[in-house]
């Protein structure tokens, strides 16, 4: 059976859920496709929310603006496209359409970059994907560690090297980290 997880009655009314991933202590923690007001906090398409099932209660997984720059000066904002809360509390993210910058360190579009909240450290978990596939979604296998990831408005053939692979397939790709 299917249950509905967030309603409209919560704010998230027009917007589309661009990342999604269950955090070890079963919060939900997402972003949205553009700025918003959620429980009476204002984010931007760049953020990732937490919301609390069990308490009702939403706050700032990461506020990704205080964290994130664009690499290039036409760059107006960034767009988070994918995460995932690994069991340590380290989040796995990926940006589309532009690289961008952390810590003074540049990451090309499409890389998945690991932050670990506790310490603020961040590092690359995986170079971009060949072809400059756009990450649509992308989850962890629990049990291999490996990346489960959907591309968008890509060739998925080339990205993979997967024969009869398209856009919106899910695929399976080892993690370099």
């Amino acid at each position: 059976p299917a249950t509905t997880l967030f309603a409209p009655d919560l704010g998230l009314t027009s917007r589309d859920i661009d990342a999604f991933s269950v955090a070890p202590d079963g919060s939900y923690v997402f972003s949205v496709d553009g700025d918003n007001d959620f429980e009476g906090l204002e984010y931007t398409e760049e953020d990732l929310m937490r919301y609390d099932p069990a308490t009702g209660q939403a706050s700032y997984a990461l506020r990704f603006e205080e964290l994130f720059t664009c690499a290039s000066t036409y760059c107006s904002s960034l767009d988070l496209r994918a995460a995932h809360v690994m069991d340590d509390g380290e989040i796995w993210v990926v940006f589309a359409e532009e690289d961008v910058v952390a810590d003074g360190v540049t990451y090309a579009e499409g890389s998945v970059i690991g932050y670990q909240p506790a310490t603020g450290a961040f590092r690359q978990v995986r170079a971009s994907f060949p072809g400059g596939g756009a990450v649509d979604a992308m989850a962890v296998d629990p049990f291999t560690g490996n990346l489960l990831v959907s591309f968008e408005d890509t060739d998925c053939n080339t990205i993979t090297g997967i024969s009869g692979c398209e856009d919106g397939d899910v695929v399976e790709l080892q993690s370099d980290g």
